[in-house]
């Protein structure tokens, strides 16, 4: 048995393999996208909650005070909505700021993509670069690292959310996707259109709808 979520990616990934055969063979003509997944019997996962933002911002204060090197790694994830394994990755080079884009390079499937810098994290990324040599890590940590920082900062507050539910900053960029829609619904683009930039920016593709319902609870 597996999840609903489990059963989206199966069909994604069934979907990609259509595509092929069909561009393949022209007498083809598989057709996935339609088939309807069913309610899994098999409850959602613990890593489905969303960080609250009164917790992501008591986070954000204990990282703008603390010298560890992981505090580097939860900002990048907060500002981008980065995965951990991105976080420990980044290198100063990636830094943009001609283009105002940060580089994820080959994460998750191999792929690569740029993330738009909004203006209100010039500053500290501008004196987090300095600190640097281009090809030097600016979180030089294990994944596991950064996600134990995270439960540490939280249980020293007295919330165990994130720990028992075993998730850290996968529910940072749950929050992250969240407030990313809101603003584009906000500048006037459609349901549509905000879920595809929003999949696109956390590093999957356009046409992944189980990436909005993993990642967007409030679709409007």
């Amino acid at each position: 048995m597996c999840t609903t979520e489990t059963l989206y990616n199966y069909r994604a990934r069934f979907k990609k393999i259509a595509l092929c055969v069909n561009h393949a063979f022209q007498s083809c003509a598989m057709k996935v996208s339609n088939v309807v997944i069913p309610q899994s019997l098999v409850g959602k996962s613990k890593r489905d909650i969303t960080m609250t933002e009164e917790h992501a911002e008591l986070l954000l204060n204990y990282c703008k005070n603390s010298t560890a090197k992981a505090a580097i790694g939860v900002r990048f994830a907060l500002m981008f909505g980065l995965r951990v394994s991105e976080v420990t990755k980044i290198m100063a080079k990636d830094i943009d700021f001609e283009k105002r884009t940060l580089h994820i390079h080959r994460s998750k499937g191999g792929l690569s993509r740029d993330i738009p810098i909004a203006e209100l994290h010039l500053k500290f990324l501008k004196e987090i670069k300095n600190q640097f040599d281009e090809n030097q890590r600016l979180c030089p940590l294990k994944n596991d690292s950064v996600n134990k920082f995270i439960y540490r900062v939280f249980e020293f507050h007295g919330i165990n959310d994130y720990k028992d539910a075993k998730t850290s900053v996968h529910a940072i960029r749950k929050l992250w996707a969240q407030k990313l829609y809101n603003k584009l619904r906000h500048e006037g683009k459609t349901i549509k259109q905000a879920c595809e930039e929003v999949s696109v920016q956390l590093g999957h593709g356009k046409d992944r709808k189980d990436v909005f319902n993993r990642y967007i609870s409030n679709i409007w």
